[in-house]
């Protein structure tokens, strides 16, 4: 079974770890967090990963209510060279692709 079509536990560890942040005085493990993610996504088992596959893997965790604070929408402009016309096209987006120099 693929983890989207199971119900996440990864959304109730993020709220405990956030529970525990409000009232900590310290510094604190997200064991829960770290569980949930290798458990249902195969990650954060020690070898390398990328952070932002394990940003888009918390987002996907979140209602999709809250999802919505962090959609962005890009937007694609064409010119005809002919006639001058514009047409553009907008696209649904969670992540930007950005070149680093």
């Amino acid at each position: 079974m693929r983890p989207e079509e199971a119900q996440s536990s990864l959304p109730l560890a993020l709220q405990q770890l956030l529970r525990e942040m409000e009232e900590a005085e310290g510094a604190l493990l997200p064991t829960q967090v770290l569980a949930s993610l290798q458990t249902e996504y195969g990650m954060c088992d020690g070898a390398q990963q990328d952070a932002h596959e394990l940003l888009v893997r918390l987002l996907e965790a979140l209602p999709q209510s809250a999802r919505l604070l962090f959609r962005a929408v890009s937007v694609h402009s064409t010119r005809c060279q002919e006639c001058e016309e514009v047409s553009t096209h907008e696209e649904a987006a969670c992540g930007l692709s950005l070149n680093v120099e």
